[in-house]
């Protein structure tokens, strides 16, 4: 008899180990965590435009011979800003820019502008602005570009930035001024444009 309980002892106990082992390998299965060994190391972008405000070059697309001098003036001289004064409708400019990267990882950069006119008098005239138009290899600015990207390490691409008076442009008895100022953003290339 004592070796019966010895045996029915021992079985219960093993069934016991065994439940215990079935339950605790279960709970460890659905509640374990791993460590995330995700790095994030932000890197330092130095990207660099350069515009050739030495070689502005204006023209007229008005298709009426009289109207083909060009009348307007184009001030280059401060960084960022392009001034533009007694432009008339058909009128514009192009300049040539090279966008440089010195990172040493990949970027996506875009160019934002903003324009904003004020006559003789120095009242701002908020819709004159809205008759530029802005490309960069023709492909109009609303008001920003895509973004476009650059490898490493000095890589560096040209583009031509082009602004246009539309013919529609009311023509005002005062001389307008007008101000563009151009700014380049840059992100990490491998980072979401969408949300900048």
């Amino acid at each position: 008899m004592n070796s019966m309980k010895t045996n029915l002892l021992v079985s219960v106990l093993t069934i016991a180990l065994c439940l215990v082992l079935v339950t605790g390998a279960t709970f460890a299965l659905y509640t374990s965590e791993a460590p995330s060994s995700v790095v994030v190391s932000p890197a330092k972008l130095d990207v660099l435009a350069t515009f050739d405000y030495e070689h502005i070059n204006q023209f007229n697309t008005s298709t009426e011979r009289n109207e083909w001098l060009v009348k307007g003036k184009v001030d280059g001289t401060t960084p960022g800003l392009l001034i533009v004064s007694d432009i008339a409708p058909y009128e514009g400019f192009d300049v040539n820019f090279v966008i440089q990267n010195n990172s040493a990882v990949s970027v996506k950069w875009r160019m934002e502008y903003a324009i904003t006119c004020v006559d003789s008098e120095g009242n701002e005239n908020k819709e004159y602005g809205s008759y530029f138009e802005v490309s960069i290899d023709d492909e109009i600015l609303k008001p920003s570009s895509r973004w476009m990207e650059l490898g490493i390490d000095g890589q560096s691409k040209s583009y031509d930035l082009k602004v246009t008076l539309s013919g529609d442009a009311p023509v005002y008895s005062t001389s307008m001024t007008c101000y563009i100022t151009l700014t380049v953003f840059a992100i990490q290339g491998n980072a979401d444009g969408t949300k900048h």
